[in-house]
C-alpha cells in the first residue's frame, strides 16, 4: 500500500470518530429537546391545580412526545450498531449520515409543529411518520455504501453484514407502516389517532419478522 493509500485510510478513519461523536451529540440534543417541547407553566404562561388537569390539557401533547422519545432512542441504537461495524468512512457515507441527522432534525420539527398546533391531524401524524421512515432509510443507504466500498472492520463476516442489513430495515418499515395508519379515519379520541399510535407497537412484531427472515436467508 503506497504511503498516499495509507495517509487517506487513517484520515478516513479519524473522519469516522468525528461522525460517531456529532451523531451522538445530535442524537443527545435531539431527546433533550423532545423534552423541552412538552407545555410547563413557564411556556404556556398557565399554571394547573392538579395532575389531573395538566393531564387534561396537554396529555396529547405528552403521548406524541414520550412516542418521539421512543422513535429516536431506537434510530440511536440502531446508528451505535451501524456505525460500530465500520473501521472507516467515506464522503459518500458521512454524506448520507448528515441527510439522516437532517431528516432526524425534520422528525424534532415535525413533532414541535404537531405540539404548537395544539390539535394534531392526519397531516401531522403522516409528516412525523414519513420523517421518521427517512431517517432508517438513510441509515441503510450509508450502511449499504459502507459495504460496497469496504468500510466494515475486517472482522464482520459477509453474512454477519448481511444480517445487519436485513436486522436493520425494521425501523424503517415500522415508521412506513405507521405512515399508512395516520389516514385511518375514525380512530380519533380526545386528539388522540389510537391506530396510529398503536402502530409504532409493530415495532418488536417486526424486528422478529425480519430476523427469522435473515437466519432462513442467510442460515
Amino acid at each position: 500500500m503506497s504511503e498516499s493509500s495509507v495517509s487517506k485510510t487513517k484520515q478516513e478513519e479519524n473522519q469516522l470518530v468525528r461522525l460517531e461523536r456529532l451523531v451522538d451529540v445530535f442524537y443527545a440534543l435531539v431527546i433533550f429537546q423532545l423534552f423541552l417541547i412538552v407545555p410547563t407553566p413557564e411556556t404556556t404562561g398557565k399554571t394547573w391545580e392538579s395532575l389531573g388537569d395538566y393531564l387534561s390539557d396537554h396529555g396529547i401533547n405528552i403521548a406524541l412526545s414520550l412516542v418521539g422519545v421512543v422513535v429516536v432512542i431506537v434510530y440511536w441504537l440502531q446508528s451505535n450498531a451501524l456505525l460500530g461495524v465500520l473501521r472507516r468512512t467515506d464522503a459518500v457515507h458521512t454524506a448520507y449520515s448528515i441527510f439522516q441527522l437532517i431528516c432526524l432534525l425534520t422528525f424534532l420539527y415535525s413533532m414541535k409543529l404537531g405540539i404548537e398546533l395544539g390539535e394534531p391531524s392526519t397531516g401531522n401524524w403522516a409528516f412525523e411518520s414519513a420523517a421518521a421512515t427517512a431517517v432508517g432509510l438513510f441509515a441503510l443507504l450509508a450502511y449499504s455504501r459502507a459495504r460496497q466500498k469496504g468500510l466494515l472492520r475486517d472482522d464482520v463476516s459477509e453474512a454477519e453484514a448481511q444480517r445487519y442489513a436485513i436486522r436493520y430495515r425494521a425501523e424503517p418499515i415500522t415508521a412506513g407502516v405507521s405512515f399508512l395508519f395516520a389516514f385511518v379515519q375514525g380512530a380519533e379520541v380526545a386528539g388522540f389517532n389510537l391506530v396510529w399510535e398503536a402502530s409504532w407497537f409493530f415495532y418488536p412484531i417486526i424486528v422478529f419478522v425480519v430476523n427469522r427472515f435473515a437466519k432462513r436467508t442467510i442460515g
